[in-house]
Formats: C-alpha cells, structure tokens, sequence
C-alpha cells in the first residue's frame, strides 16, 4: 500500500488495509516550533483535546460508532500512568485489538527524568512488540526532546500544536549514512509525506467535562505520590547519600568499609546499581 498522506498511515495501522497490522505512535507537541511560527506554550494549547478528536475520527470513521459510543471509548483508553498504560495493553492482548489510545503528558511519565530506569527502558522495548494488540498511540507532550531516551526515537509523526486549535502535522524518516548504517537517525520529511496544516474544535461539554475531572484527579493523586516520596512528611527535600553523588566518594566509602576490590569492580558496581538510582531519585 502505498502511503501519499499521514491519514494513509493511520487508516493501515487501524484496519491492516496494508495486508497486516501496523502500530503507528504519533507525538502531539506544543513547544517546539515547526514550519509555522509557534506561541511555544508547554501546556494548555489543546494538545489533548486534538488527541481526543483525532481518536474519534478513527472510531467514527473506521467503525461507524456514533458519539456516545466514541467518546465513552476515548475514557476506557486514555492514559495517564503506567498503570493505565498496563490495563490498556492487558485490554489489547487479552480482550480486544485497541484501534487508538492516548497516552496524556507522556513526558511526565516517560520522560528524561526516568531515562535511565530500567523499567521504562523495557516499555519502549516491549512497545515495538505490541502491534497485534494496538494500532495508534497518540501522547501529548512538551516536545519530543523532553521524552527519556528509550522513547524519544519511536515516534513516527509529529503534531505540532502552534496556536491554540491549530496544528501541523509532519512526517518523520528514520534513515542512514552509508558510512554509518549502524547509527539511523530521524529528520522530518517535508518531500514523501506532505505537511499538512488546519483547526481543531472543543471537545463536547461532557467529555470536557469528564476529562477536566480525569486530568485533576490525576494531577492531585501524583502531587501527594511525588511529595511523599521526595519530601516525606516534612517540607525539606530527602537527601541522596553523599556516597551516592559521585563515583569517587562510592569508592571512598566501599573502601572505608574494609572491603577489598579492584578499582575496576567497583566502578562497574557503581554504574550498574548506583548511578541509574541516583539519576532516577535526583
């Protein structure tokens, strides 16, 4: 099948139109400026509700759902953890094929704070796996550059919100040197698929509504989590470990402890088990 137009893409990753299934992920950005000038607001630019409205294409589009039907669908695979995320992928490989789901603010959960957690390093592994089961995962975010590293290269369109209902969508290649075949990387492509530019409307005022109250819960339950996590119960920050902040003082310490290794052991200990915390936690 030959692909002419960004829907192309999404029409084969929902129906295997193609031959087979596709999953296509697609990133819908705010801050980064594309071919069109940019307010570079991080948030509230409709980023979500765009996510929303093209899902529902999709749903009345492919399935000739109406909008009741659509919009109670959009809830059941919005996602706003790793916990929504799991029961969203269960839902696919278990239940049913998902046509589309919507991971909110991805960079908050997948983000380069967690670059070098293991477990998010497995998820974008495991993600490329997943094509049976899902078709479009559409995540607002920041920018592409904001996602932890495992995940910044998995995107294959990027939506640029520039103004407040209005977005252009554009086509990113993977592609090679041919002196270096084994480093691809990814730039936007204006020739093969062309950009494309237009509006977007609200949402209607339940699913407003509903997301309103999905998105406080969200902020409010994460706020408490993070706060107990890095401050306890007080309101001074929890200090890492002066042993922890750098390779040479785990090294004095290890070595303070009476414990006898090679230079080189220790190190290596330090940036398989010390290191990856301590960024983790910073």
């Amino acid at each position: 099948m030959t692909h002419t137009t960004w829907w192309d893409y999404v029409e084969d990753a929902v129906t295997s139109k193609g031959g087979s299934y596709h999953l296509l992920p697609i990133a819908i950005t705010s801050q980064a400026e594309g071919a069109i000038q940019s307010q570079g607001w991080a948030t509230g630019q409709g980023k979500s509700t765009f996510a929303a409205q093209i899902a529902k294409k999709i749903y009345t589009e492919f399935f000739g759902y109406d909008e009741w039907i659509t919009e109670n669908l959009i809830k059941d695979h919005f996602m706003g953890n790793w916990g929504d995320y799991k029961r969203v992928m269960e839902k696919g490989m278990y239940d049913s094929r998902v046509a589309v789901a919507i991971a909110d603010d991805f960079d908050e959960w997948a983000g380069k704070h967690v670059s070098h957690n293991k477990a998010v390093q497995w998820t974008a592994r495991d993600f490329i796996k997943k094509r049976p089961y899902l078709g479009v995962v559409l995540a607002p975010m920041s920018h592409i550059g904001n996602m932890s590293a495992a995940w910044r290269g998995v995107w294959m369109f990027e939506i640029k919100i520039y103004e407040l209902g209005k977005y252009e969508i554009q086509y990113i290649k993977t592609k090679t040197k041919f002196n270096k075949p084994e480093e691809p990387y990814k730039i936007l492509d204006k020739n093969t698929i062309k950009p494309v530019k237009g509006t977007f409307p609200a949402m209607s005022p339940e699913f407003q509504g509903w997301y309103d109250k999905w998105r406080d819960d969200i902020n409010k339950t994460g706020f408490i989590e993070g706060w107990n996590k890095y401050f306890g119960e007080g309101d001074i920050p929890n200090e890492i470990p002066e042993a922890m902040t750098s390779m040479n003082r785990f090294s004095e310490a290890v070595r303070g402890c009476g414990i006898k290794a090679s230079e080189d052991k220790i190190r290596a200990l330090y940036n398989e088990y010390i290191k990856p915390t301590v960024l983790v936690a910073a």
